[in-house]
C-alpha cells in the first residue's frame, strides 16, 4: 500500500462544534455568564458532594461587562474644576509677572507643581531664569500655598 493512501481522512463536519453556538449569555444583572459543559457541571457537583459546601469563588458570579467596570472607575475620578482654566491662568500670570513680562511670555499650564511658561524672546527667557525664585513665590501666592515648586521655560 502506498504511504500516501494510508493518510488520515479529515474529520467529518459533524465532529466540529456548531458555528453559531454561544459560549456566553447575559444574565439579568447585565453580566456575561459562561455556559458550562456537562463535564464541568459534573466535576463541580462532585467537589460539592465531597467537601460538603459550595465553592468560595464562583468565576461566573464575578464576571462583569466592560461598560459597568468603566462607569464605576470614571465615577470615582475627580471631576474637572475650573480653577486652572486658561482665563484663570492668564489673569494670575498677569498679576504675578507684571504687565511687560506677561505681554512677552505666556503661562501655559501648571501640572504636578511645575509651571510651564512659553516665550519667543531670548531676552525674556533669560530674565525669567534670573527671576525664577521670585516668580515661584509670586505664583504660589497667586494660586495658593505650595502649588508651584518649579518653572519650565519653553522657547518658541
Amino acid at each position: 500500500m502506498h504511504p500516501m493512501a494510508a493518510r488520515k481522512q479529515p474529520p467529518s463536519p459533524s465532529s466540529f462544534p456548531e458555528p453559531g453556538r454561544k459560549r456566553f449569555f447575559i444574565d439579568r444583572d447585565d453580566r456575561a455568564v459562561r455556559y458550562s459543559s456537562k463535564t464541568e457541571r459534573d466535576r463541580e457537583q462532585a467537589m460539592i458532594d465531597f467537601f460538603g459546601a459550595q465553592p468560595i469563588l464562583s468565576l461566573r458570579a464575578n464576571m462583569r461587562s466592560m461598560d459597568s467596570i468603566l462607569s464605576e472607575i470614571t465615577s470615582t475620578l475627580p471631576q474637572e474644576d475650573d480653577t486652572l482654566s486658561p482665563e484663570v491662568l492668564r489673569a494670575g500670570w498677569e498679576r504675578a509677572a507684571g504687565a511687560f513680562i506677561s505681554s512677552q511670555a505666556e503661562l501655559l499650564s501648571i501640572v504636578k507643581g511645575t509651571a510651564t511658561i512659553r516665550t519667543s524672546q531670548p531676552a525674556i527667557r533669560y530674565e525669567l531664569t534670573r527671576q525664577k525664585n521670585t516668580l515661584i513665590a509670586k505664583l504660589c501666592a497667586e494660586f495658593g500655598g505650595e502649588s508651584i515648586t518649579g518653572i519650565r521655560i519653553l522657547h518658541g
